[in-house]
């Protein structure tokens, strides 16, 4: 209810105008701010939390309603147990690969409406995002590969997001067409995406948003 009351009252102020990217303008923007437990915060709070405890907490940016931005603190890390067998098929299905031996499977995951990148147009990946973030996924995959030799990574996308079609399915980017991976293990959507580090067994580690190499891969030994 809490929130409810906050979102109506918001009505009130805000009078948005499409911008030429496509995404809402606001002329008075309003944003609330709310903890894990969907508890209100004021901005100060909110940004204090995140400063503080870089490593507990991390966020999830959106617009409610066409008219309201909300702020959420969401858990910075998840520790999870899932069906390894599993999530090895639908790897395999989704990309037409056929995975050898029990890999490490990292999976980095973009979520629909991300604000994160509004200079880049939140749900459109162009040729140069892509390539930057292949660079990326490449570095952490060699960093891993020093322990765990046999690893392989793919990048999947949330459904509604575009991709430049010259990459799409290209040995790495695909879209989760049946939401598979957004209801099984990416329940918590997270600003600038997550990183999911699926070991043999079903022991996984969730990483919201950008997150240090070092950080990564120290967590497969947790």
């Amino acid at each position: 209810m809490k929130i409810i009351l906050f979102l109506f009252l918001a009505f009130l102020f805000i009078h948005p105008v499409k911008g030429q990217t496509g995404r809402d303008i606001f002329l008075y923007e309003t944003t609330f701010y709310f903890d894990q437990n969907g508890s209100p915060l004021t901005e100060a709070e909110f940004q204090n939390a995140l400063k503080e405890n870089p490593a507990e907490f991390h966020m999830w940016d959106q617009i409610e309603n066409d008219s309201v931005r909300v702020s959420r603190l969401i858990p910075k890390k998840e520790k999870l147990k899932v069906s390894y067998p599993d999530v090895f098929k639908s790897v395999e299905k989704i990309t037409g690969s056929s995975l050898a031996g029990n890999p490490v499977i990292i999976i980095f995951y973009d979520y629909t409406n991300d604000l994160c990148s509004p200079a880049s147009s939140f749900n459109n990946w162009d040729t140069l995002r892509i390539r930057k973030d292949k660079r990326a996924a490449d570095n952490l995959k060699r960093r891993i590969q020093q322990q765990y030799p046999n690893v392989i990574a793919y990048h999947f996308f949330e459904p509604g997001i575009t991709i430049e079609p010259s990459q799409l399915h290209k040995e790495y980017f695909f879209l989760d067409r049946d939401h598979y991976f957004r209801k099984g293990l990416f329940k918590t959507q997270a600003s600038c995406g997550s990183i999911a580090i699926i070991k043999p067994g079903g022991a996984t580690i969730i990483h919201h948003g950008e997150t240090a190499v070092p950080v990564i891969t120290s967590s497969l030994f947790e």
